[in-house]
């Protein structure tokens, strides 16, 4: 998958690729960011973490609620995860229906 001339799910730095894996949302932003290409900013070069400009463009896009660091890295459920595709639909205008 592509998305944003960059690679939605790409595995783990250490080569792995783990789909069955449970995501966190730090990933899930990325993951609803590129797969709706909602045009993150470019990467900040330096110790910026991974995640921040996904995570960024999630919270400006109000796909994603301000999280604290460790709330990045806790699981993120199937609810939680519908919910910011439903939110990323909204923001697409590619959602009619209000959810239930």
């Amino acid at each position: 998958v592509n998305g944003n001339d960059e690679f939605v799910v790409e595995g783990y730095d250490d080569g792995t690729f783990m789909p069955e894996k449970t995501i966190n949302f730090a990933e899930a932003a990325k993951i609803v960011t590129l797969g709706f290409d909602l045009k993150p900013r470019k990467a900040k070069e330096g110790n910026e973490k991974w995640y921040a400009r996904f995570v960024e463009c999630a919270n400006n896009l109000q796909i994603l609620s301000p999280m604290s660091e460790s709330e990045l890295s806790e699981f993120a459920t199937r609810e939680q995860t519908a919910l910011m595709i439903y939110n990323a639909l909204k923001t697409t205008g590619n959602c009619e229906q209000p959810i239930q």
